[in-house]
């Protein structure tokens, strides 16, 4: 029987081999190429709302060293003696050195940041931004460059507690500086980077494979230069992975609590509690839920009960980059309820509603059958959701990357039918998140319909073939998975 796509992997390569400082000496050449990449970025980096082509085509050209220290790393084993710092020295100076270049560059991309800077103000003058909008008139005495360079002044604040917590502390250190709060988040990323690398030792993994989010230009770019409050949502979760294996009851509540602080930030994570739940475990849901309310009672003060600011219909838009599952159910709704939108959205919300609960159920299922990893559970639910997403922006994708070093190996499985079957389909899997993670910075080129279906083609739709290809190669593991299923339900 073949592996399940989704159980933890594990590749040990060669602890030492005839010339390690060709290893080091390469991934400082890549470093070099990286470092210059990014100067130049920064550089050309226009501000404002603009789609500058020289800017996003650079950016793509600056993932391809990156993907050769990738692979680089996964192809080589970790060095010994002086050699082994020598690369961990590139790894460290690639994850600060990249990020630093871009904190005092100002967003060309998005406004997202300049809102958080505004949200914080307000909020520490006794308003909610949950509740009320920036170009109301009692603002009036405040609409300088923050104000200015703000989009969407029309509309309450789309932000939870735990992430206009993080604005409003920035704010009370740094007032009305972008700068400093894009700092915050680079200590953010940075202490996501030293997660994963623990992550990865404790799971018997290669620790150096941190550079697939450490160097990654996704994150950085969206995070050091842009300013999104992603980064933040990383961190959380990758420390409910880190607090979940302790089994004491301060363990639980951490890890609770963590998931609250991450779904506050972004509403997602609160499907972590499927992957970390185990039977009677009341510490962990008294610990996320108690936080959840009492991050929002402040809120629920400032805002006279409504907390639920612009995301109601922002969760109802319809744009080019929604996830595939919401596209389609889009497209089918037109074809077949004569564009009654209020149908087609009932149709949407319906279809979306099936495919999170069916990974959910596949993820249960997976787990008491030991088939799948915490790590690849959540990359499973976190696909699902974006799939159903009416936006899937660039810096929501960053959010995948963490995960993928749990999963991406030799393209070849080492099992015992290799004749029969070779490859090592869990690879694939990872891999496809891979590129949909580094070619979703294509979809800023995206103004057009046309566009916007060439975007759907060569992510999604290459995303879809590698995937049918995965479930077409593993059809008979499948359907001998199914069976054995069903023969236990009928003896239950």
């Amino acid at each position: 029987m073949t592996q399940s796509i989704t159980a933890p992997y594990r590749e040990t390569p060669p602890s030492s081999y005839r010339h390690p400082w060709r290893t080091s000496a390469i991934l400082g050449l890549l470093l070099l190429l990286s470092l210059g990449c990014a100067s130049v970025l920064a550089r050309i980096a226009h501000p404002g709302d603009t789609k500058d082509g020289l800017f996003l085509g650079l950016w793509l050209v600056s993932f391809l060293p990156y993907l050769a220290a990738c692979l680089l790393i996964v192809r080589t084993g970790p060095a010994v003696g002086k050699w082994r710092w020598v690369e961990w020295g590139c790894l460290i100076a690639g994850a600060l050195l990249l990020r630093v270049i871009f904190i005092p560059i100002d967003p060309n991309l998005s406004r997202d940041s300049w809102r958080y800077v505004w949200d914080a103000r307000i909020t520490l003058h006794g308003y909610s931004p949950l509740a009320t909008t920036p170009n109301n008139p009692i603002f009036v005495q405040w609409q300088d460059v923050i104000y200015q360079n703000s989009r969407y002044r029309n509309v309450p604040s789309l932000y939870p507690p735990t992430a206009q917590g993080i604005y409003v502390l920035s704010y009370l250190l740094f007032p009305s500086n972008l700068y400093g709060l894009k700092g915050i988040f680079m200590l953010f990323d940075l202490g996501s980077c030293v997660l994963l690398a623990l992550l990865l030792r404790r799971q018997g993994l290669d620790p150096r494979r941190v550079i697939f989010y450490a160097w990654c230009p996704l994150p950085i770019v969206e995070f050091a230069m842009q300013g999104h409050v992603d980064v933040t949502t990383i961190t959380f979760m990758l420390l409910v992975f880190w607090f979940d294996p302790i089994q004491k009851p301060w363990g639980r509540i951490l890890t609770g609590f963590f998931i609250a602080m991450a779904t506050m930030t972004k509403f997602y994570p609160l499907l972590l509690l499927i992957v970390v739940w185990r039977p009677r475990d009341w510490a962990l849901l008294a610990s996320c839920f108690g936080s959840i309310v009492l991050g929002y009672i402040p809120f629920l003060v400032l805002g006279h009960g409504q907390v639920v600011g612009f995301f109601s219909h922002y969760a109802s838009e319809q744009g080019g980059n929604a996830g595939p599952i919401q596209l389609t159910s889009y497209l089918l709704g037109l074809l077949f309820l004569r564009r009654n939108m209020p149908w087609i959205l009932s149709l949407q919300t319906l279809i979306n509603l099936a495919v999170v609960s069916a990974a959910v159920v596949i993820v249960c299922i997976q787990r008491m059958r030991g088939k799948i990893s915490k790590e690849g559970a959540c990359l499973v639910l976190i696909v699902s959701v974006f799939a159903c997403s009416s936006h899937v922006f660039p810096w929501y994708v960053a959010a995948l990357v963490p995960w993928l070093p749990f999963g991406i190996g030799s393209l070849w499985a080492q099992r015992s039918d290799q004749q029969k079957r070779p490859l090592h389909t869990r690879s694939i899997a990872y891999a496809c998140g891979w590129y949909f993670a580094c070619i979703s910075v294509i979809g800023y080129f995206c103004v057009t319909p046309n566009q916007w279906y060439a975007y759907d083609l060569v992510t999604y739709g290459v995303v879809c073939i590698g995937l049918g290809f995965i479930l077409w190669y593993e059809r008979e593991s499948i359907a001998e998975t199914v069976k054995n299923w069903s023969s236990l339900r009928d003896k239950r």
